[in-house]
């Protein structure tokens, strides 16, 4: 009668010895698996994660393309779109932000407003402002002055692009807080565009700035 005491650590007798084997040699395991697989199915986890990676980086590219192709559209678009801004402008500011009798002091193609400029440029005399905040101020897209129902006259600081991004609420948040700065009025931060990013969404429901959505076509 078969004994397994006397059996030795390799003898298969079983399919529970044959597992325990193949769990106790790998190399045997991966022999087995040659004998039974094909080349093909022995190969198909590292294909499929090679695939699985080049698919990322795919993906990646392609993503990076769009965003590169959109950012392009956006600047062959965006000095007629700040110029369709400017030109509505008034009527923009009214209807969505309820700011009243806006005046342009700077937009596409028009220089400062003189007095404006010149209270400027007072401040960064007088040491309110430096040099480089009253560079980044001028660097505004448009620059108004309105009515506002609650505290009277405010300076109004515009970004003008196609596609709001962070960057866009930033700038105007920064340089609406330099002319208040300068000038002693308030000023408020506003971005126009057809559109928005989420970080750009984001901040602007944070206050950062105010927002018009403005359709190109």
């Amino acid at each position: 009668m078969y004994n397994r005491a006397m059996t030795t650590p390799n003898t298969i007798n079983t399919i529970e010895d044959l597992a325990r084997i193949l769990q106790e040699q790998p190399t045997w395991a991966q022999a087995l698996r040659s004998l039974i697989l094909s080349q093909e199915l022995m190969d198909l986890p590292e294909t499929f994660a090679s695939f699985v990676q080049e698919q990322r980086q795919f993906n990646a590219r392609t993503e990076e393309r769009f965003n590169s192709l959109q950012g392009s559209v956006d600047n062959l678009r965006g000095p007629a779109y700040e110029m369709k801004t400017a030109g509505n402008l008034r009527s923009l500011l009214r209807q969505h932000l309820r700011l009243r009798n806006a005046r342009t002091l700077k937009g596409p193609n028009r220089e400062a407003d003189e007095q404006f400029a010149a209270a400027m440029d007072q401040a960064q005399e007088n040491g309110a402002i430096t040099e480089e905040e009253l560079n980044q101020v001028f660097l505004l897209d448009i620059i108004a002055r309105a009515r506002d129902p609650g505290p009277g006259d405010v300076y109004v600081c515009l970004e003008v692009p196609v596609t709001v991004d962070e960057g866009d609420v930033t700038r105007a948040r920064d340089r609406a807080e330099i002319v208040r700065r300068a000038t002693g009025t308030p000023a408020e931060a506003v971005v126009i565009g057809e559109s928005t990013d989420d970080r750009a969404a984001g901040m602007i429901r944070n206050g950062d700035a105010r927002l018009v959505i403005y359709p190109y076509g």
